[in-house]
């Protein structure tokens, strides 16, 4: 490990490249797994060091959690490669999620916010989009895999509610200063976060459904009629993207599935945004799918 410390740089940084020119999927699996557990190397506590002994620096979590962004966004950062190649980003997811099931549960628990955060930013930058919509839901799919694979199957109950808030959390850091239906930093088409949005969104239903009626106190916590839950749906409906406004309508159908006595309120608040809107289209179009 404290070789590892030391070196936490080059060999992440080799391990890219190794993605990059890997033939195989088993040859991406074993590099993946390698770069996961270097970085989970660099949080781990020091080993007992002779006195004299230089103490090598350990990365925060900040920091491994920007080298695999990194690394997905701009790869091995080969100038004569414009692009980054769909089989190199699944590597780095694969390490993604290697990192985070080695870090551990109370690890995951304890960095829960920074690490949505770190992947809610991801899907923020253009060039982690790539040049088409094709590669935007590819990018959006990798991200909700590794929120899956580790919010959704390794958390128990109450680290999965408290995830359920972070969720509603960043949905509302991100959306809820914008007028209902506005444009999202000037940008009319909600580009900028219709991606961060919609996955947000998907992950917040999956943990509804799993968490069934211990999600109940997510209406009753926070401001708002229906509370946080409510709150961080109702902007995403709000969102001129269709793809983060049907994201924002399928959460509001798993919270109704996964908590029947709230299936009338919805459906009331819903009927009552439609009749009192003046004619908002992106009022219309997201309460008329929710």
């Amino acid at each position: 490990p404290v070789r590892w410390c030391e070196q936490r740089q080059p060999t992440p940084s080799a391990c890219v490249r190794g993605l990059d020119g890997a033939s195989t999927y088993e040859a991406r699996c074993t590099i993946a797994a390698l770069m996961g557990s270097v970085l989970v190397a660099t949080q781990q506590p020091l080993p007992y060091l002779p006195p004299g002994t230089k103490v090598p620096k350990r990365a925060t979590m900040d920091e491994a959690l920007g080298m695999l962004v990194n690394a997905f966004v701009r790869g091995s950062g080969d100038l004569l490669k414009s692009t980054v190649t769909r089989e190199l980003r699944v590597g780095v997811t694969q390490a993604f999620v290697t990192f985070l099931t080695e870090l551990g549960l109370s690890g995951v628990e304890r960095h829960m916010a920074t690490i949505f955060s770190h992947l809610m930013d991801l899907l923020y930058q253009p060039k982690a989009m790539g040049g088409t919509h094709v590669e935007a839901v590819y990018t959006r799919r990798c991200i909700a895999f590794i929120l899956r694979r580790i919010f959704g199957r390794r958390l128990g109950e109450a680290a999965q509610l408290q995830a359920a808030r972070i969720v509603c959390q960043e949905v509302m850091k991100r959306l809820g200063g914008k007028e209902a239906g506005g444009s999202d930093d000037g940008d009319a088409s909600g580009a900028q976060s219709q991606h961060a949005i919609a996955v947000a969104m998907q992950e917040l239903g999956g943990l509804l459904l799993g968490l069934s009626t211990l999600a109940s106190t997510l209406f009753t916590e926070g401001n708002g009629q229906f509370g946080m839950l409510g709150s961080a749906v109702h902007v995403a409906l709000l969102h001129p993207s269709r793809s983060a406004s049907l994201a924002a309508a399928w959460c509001m159908r798993c919270a109704a599935i996964a908590m029947p006595f709230q299936l009338t309120p919805l459906v009331e608040q819903c009927l009552q945004q439609l009749s009192s809107s003046k004619a908002s289209a992106e009022t219309i179009q997201g309460y008329g799918r929710g």
